[in-house]
């Protein structure tokens, strides 16, 4: 089972937002839930970061990172 079927399956709060900026040639980004908070993911985050677009809406799992908020299972809507 991979990362993404574990989150779904284990009741976490999923909330949605939009791709703020991207850095693929550093593999990470930032989105701006609707909390209007930003948050941090990397590639590994996604399942397909590559597919992703600035305004584009996601859907994600909010966490705390050690530097900040952090976008964990970042899904396109």
């Amino acid at each position: 089972m991979d990362n993404f079927s574990n989150f779904k399956s284990s009741g976490h709060a999923w909330i949605t937002g939009t791709v703020k900026m991207l850095r693929p040639e550093k593999g990470y980004g930032f989105l701006r839930g609707v909390d209007g908070i930003e948050y941090f993911f990397h590639r590994e985050s996604t399942l397909d970061y590559d597919t992703l677009t600035v305004g584009m809406g996601v859907r994600f799992v909010p966490s705390a990172g050690t530097q900040g908020p952090r976008a964990t299972a970042v899904e396109p809507l």
